[in-house]
Order: structure tokens, then C-alpha cells, then sequence
């Protein structure tokens, strides 16, 4: 019962870092998106404008 426990938390504890890393994946891949698309209205505006 004790092992079972054990596992139990230990499963608990990668599940929370796994899900931590997964949050933390999906706000940097959010922030880089938001870089790019920011970077080619940027530049389309840039490229509107010299024309």
C-alpha cells in the first residue's frame, strides 16, 4: 500500500512537470509566432510604404 502510494505521488509529480513544460512549450511557440507576425506586417508595411 505504501509502494502504491509512492508511485502514486511520484506519477503525480511528473505529471505536474509535464504539464508544466507543456504550458511553458505552448507560451514560448505563442510568443514566437507573435514575433514573426508582427516582423512580416512590419515589414509588408515597410515594403507598402517605399512604394
Amino acid at each position: 500500500m505504501c509502494f502504491l502510494r509512492k508511485f502514486i505521488k511520484e506519477t503525480a509529480k511528473q505529471t505536474k512537470d509535464i504539464i508544466m513544460l507543456e504550458v511553458t512549450a505552448i507560451i514560448i511557440t505563442t510568443c514566437l509566432l507573435t514575433m514573426i507576425v508582427n516582423t512580416l506586417r512590419d515589414a509588408r508595411q515597410v515594403t507598402n510604404n517605399g512604394v
